[in-house]
């Protein structure tokens, strides 16, 4: 896995960004030292207001990073809502900002009226959660809007010829069968690409790094992934099942660095193996006029005109209704990725009742994927000749490993991150660890058994079948 961390100190070309997915990490936007205490300050407030003032007398003392070790996880979901709406002006503002002084975008440009704040919790704190207190809608948020309609009415207008033209049903979307039992504060993002989810083509996403973001936590990009053909699961809407993906790019950033990338390349959240929290906050800027993908589940249609930003006109909006702002990304389509040195094997019998592959199918530095009737495995030759085989899904979510990139140490999990050994199955992550099966060649075949309960990985491959 490759690690993102240069910074620049020139100005980002959002025209690479959108036509060949350059990605830039600025050390300080311009308008940082403005912004960033203020940002801070609304977290500082929102532990106050919903854990006390002596969680946040701790957290401003040990930083927003140790915040699970002052502040409940169940309200993780309510501090988010909370940093949002006493931010949500200055955020477009400082959107703009970015804009005009880093982008060097000239006018009329467009800042999301979506904001998101990102909290993540360590893994082994979020998954203890029971549940999670979600916020009410907001009342600030109705006045808002309806100020916004007043002031353009295309506003409703399109609200209405939407539901006429064409009733949207996202009945399909189902994110909670994707997490299974995980409660909110545990849920990581899969790999996806946020077109797919019905945000504009040729946005450029802010990604600000607030406290606590480290390599074992953070965004993850696919650079060699752009523009190449992908399908998308519509219940999760992450990339589907049978996809290899290219080489994972961590990006480690530090407090207050600002990640600018297209939100068109293939991206996901590393599931958080640390022992920090992960405050982070995201807001998109589109150059040009918003083009969507009208066949979404979702499209986000409303937008700040530069123009009225600079002024701080925060209640005006532009609608840009899908149906007539269909549109296609700008960048030029690329071949399908290869395979990276994976072999599919399907087999018509159970675990342990035939071989499971030729000897001669594993070969040095590619994995061998087995589909039993009854268990998928994962199968690997060390540089000491010697077979691991494993369970194939990961046991974070169940994502299949067979797609994921891997090295001659570790194999990527393609959904979050995670990275499994091939010498014992450990992950990096005390939670998850592959179970393994138990391996005998023979006669140039390579069979399977299961290990017995309790076996350890690095035992289970010297037991033989029988």
């Amino acid at each position: 896995m490759a690690t993102i961390s240069r910074t620049t100190n020139e100005r980002p070309n959002a025209e690479a960004i959108i036509a060949r997915a350059a990605y830039y990490i600025l050390d300080r936007c311009s308008s940082h030292a403005e912004f960033y205490p203020m940002v801070c300050e609304a977290f500082y407030d929102g532990v106050g207001s919903l854990a006390g003032r002596e969680a946040a007398n701790a957290v401003r003392r040990d930083g927003l990073a140790m915040l699970h070790k002052h502040f409940p996880t169940e309200k993780v979901l309510l501090l988010e809502e909370h940093v949002r709406l006493a931010l949500k002006e200055t955020l477009y503002h400082w959107s703009y900002r970015v804009g005009k002084e880093d982008l060097g975008l000239p006018h009329p440009f467009y800042v999301d009226h979506l904001i998101v704040i990102r909290i993540h919790f360590p893994y082994q704190v979020a998954m203890k959660a029971k549940m999670a207190e979600r916020p009410g809608a907001s009342r600030a948020d109705f006045v808002d809007h309806a100020i916004s309609a007043l002031r353009n009415p295309r506003i409703v207008l399109n609200q209405a010829s939407r539901a006429i033209r064409r009733p949207r049903s996202n009945s399909s979307y189902d994110p909670d069968q994707f997490h299974g039992s995980l409660t909110k504060p545990a849920r990581s993002h899969g790999a996806h690409i946020d077109t797919w989810y019905g945000h504009s083509f040729d946005g450029i996403n802010l990604w600000w790094s607030i406290d606590g973001v480290t390599v074992d936590n953070t965004v993850i990009l696919y650079p060699d992934m752009f523009g190449r053909p992908m399908e998308y699961d519509n219940k999760s809407m992450y990339l589907a099942s049978g996809q290899q993906v290219s080489e994972p790019h961590q990006v480690d950033l530090k407090p207050g660095q600002l990640l600018l990338f297209n939100p068109e390349m293939l991206h996901s959240t590393q599931v958080n193996v640390s022992d920090k929290t992960r405050v982070a906050l995201t807001t998109r800027v589109n150059p040009h006029t918003p083009r969507f993908n009208d066949e979404a589940p979702f499209n986000f249609e409303h937008w700040h005109n530069s123009s009225d930003l600079e002024r701080r006109r925060f209640k005006a909006l532009d609608v840009f209704p899908a149906g007539r702002n269909r549109g296609a990304p700008s960048h030029d389509q690329r071949p399908k990725l290869a395979a990276h040195k994976t072999k599919r094997i399907s087999v018509g019998h159970a675990v342990g009742d035939g071989p499971a592959c030729l000897s001669s199918d594993l070969v040095a530095g590619s994995k061998v994927a087995i589909d039993f009737l009854d268990a998928k495995a994962l199968l690997w030759r060390t540089a000491a000749g010697e077979v691991k085989a494993y369970t194939r899904l990961c046991p974070h979510v169940g994502v299949d490993l067979a797609d994921g990139w891997h090295d001659g140490d570790v194999v990527h999990c393609p959904g979050h991150g995670l990275r499994f050994s091939w010498l014992d199955g450990a992950s990096n992550c005390a939670s998850f660890r592959l179970r393994a099966f138990s391996v005998e060649e023979r006669d140039g075949n390579v069979f399977l058994a299961r290990a017995a309960a309790g076996v350890d990985n690095a035992k289970a491959s010297e037991m033989v079948k029988g």
